[in-house]
């Protein structure tokens, strides 16, 4: 199955929206209010899937492997 495959079922259980044929630069329909519930299908930190803009940084996202994201302790410090 295909990323984008997996990523159609969740939107489709979620708000039954159907995105076979929405492009990969479309926003995605109904993430608005429904992002935790998408992100807990997909596997996906709710916050980051809210930063997508469009289905193509969805379908990047849902490729990166957890271990390479950055951790919140990450992040440069000063000190």
């Amino acid at each position: 199955m295909t990323t984008r495959q997996r990523l159609d079922i969740a939107v489709r259980s979620v708000t039954g929206e159907d995105i076979r044929f929405a492009g990969n630069w479309d926003p995605l329909p109904g993430l608005s209010g429904n992002e935790h519930a998408i992100a807990d299908r997909l596997n996906l930190d709710a916050s980051r899937l809210r930063r997508c803009r469009d289905i193509y940084e969805i379908l990047e996202l849902m490729e990166i492997n957890p271990s390479e994201l950055p951790k919140a302790n990450d992040a440069p410090s000063l000190f």
